[in-house]
């Protein structure tokens, strides 16, 4: 399978919104409402020091596939950024390409 190929299957299987639920939220502790985001409910962003929800996630009609955007610090993407951007918040500087394979991996095994 190509580079292009393991990019896009990677983002129409792997949603945004099941990488911060399974991954970001555990790992920060949130509690009370913030517990869970949809496309709807936001959460406090986990890469900068936030006091309101600002971190949103939506389905972009434009290139078919779940982007996200913090609304107080600016960084936003698809899920292959936000691996990339937890990945380096969790001490782990990994290339574009190291996140579309980490991606698939888990998507094949069931791993996620």
């Amino acid at each position: 399978m190509s580079d292009f190929d393991m990019k896009q299957y990677v983002c129409e299987k792997y949603s945004v919104g099941e990488y911060v639920n399974s991954k970001i939220i555990p790992s920060v502790h949130y509690t009370g409402t913030n517990r869970v985001i949809t496309m709807t409910k936001p959460i406090i962003c986990p890469f900068h020091a936030d006091t309101k929800p600002s971190f949103y996630y939506h389905y972009d009609e434009k290139y078919k596939k779940e982007k996200f955007k913090c609304f107080g610090c600016g960084l936003g993407g698809d899920v292959i950024d936000l691996h990339r951007f937890w990945s380096f918040k969790c001490g782990r500087k990994i290339s574009f390409k190291q996140a579309v394979v980490e991606l698939y991996y888990e998507l094949q095994t069931g791993s996620r």
